[in-house]
């Protein structure tokens, strides 16, 4: 017997054609930018992948993608690949999340950031814990390098929570 073939968690999801397509209808797809994804898999689940250089304008259409109203949610953000750090950039995810304190005390619940190491995962995780003290939110946190993600899934959602 063959084993089956792994599949892609995208493949699991639908391109949208633009950001503006994205905002409108997010589940079970995805929007692609030059340095980042945000994907919605159910109403409970999204996330977010970055890599690069990710610049102002970056985050100001991902700050854009993750404004979208819904339930209580988990989500997993994967900074892995980020190869540094504009401070533009940082300054406009730190005032959506600031802007937005409310909001997202309700909204997540759980969050996941996957980080790369050095200089570069400091700044991320610094950046989680800039979250987490502006929001009061993301009671589960969970902030790993590179190779602390197995068994993940579970731990975030908990078993059932995506359906």
């Amino acid at each position: 017997m063959k084993p089956a073939p792994a599949l892609s968690p995208l493949s699991l999801m639908e391109p949208s054609p633009c950001l503006r397509d994205y905002i409108a209808n997010p589940i079970g797809r995805y929007t692609l930018g030059p340095t980042y994804l945000v994907w919605c898999k159910t109403t409970k689940l999204r996330g977010m992948v970055f890599w690069g250089r990710p610049e102002p304008e970056h985050m100001a259409s991902v700050t854009r993608a993750i404004d979208v109203d819904g339930g209580p949610r988990a989500s997993l953000v994967d900074a892995r690949r980020v190869e540094s750090v504009v401070p533009e950039a940082f300054d406009t995810l730190a005032a959506y999340v600031r802007s937005r304190a409310d909001k997202l005390r309700y909204r997540v619940y759980a969050q996941a950031l996957l980080r790369p190491d050095g200089l570069v995962g400091a700044t991320v995780a610094g950046f989680c814990r800039f979250s987490r003290s502006s929001t009061g939110c993301f009671s589960r946190m969970f902030v790993m390098g590179r190779t602390q993600f197995s068994g993940l899934g579970d731990t975030l959602i908990g078993e059932g929570a995506v359906a």
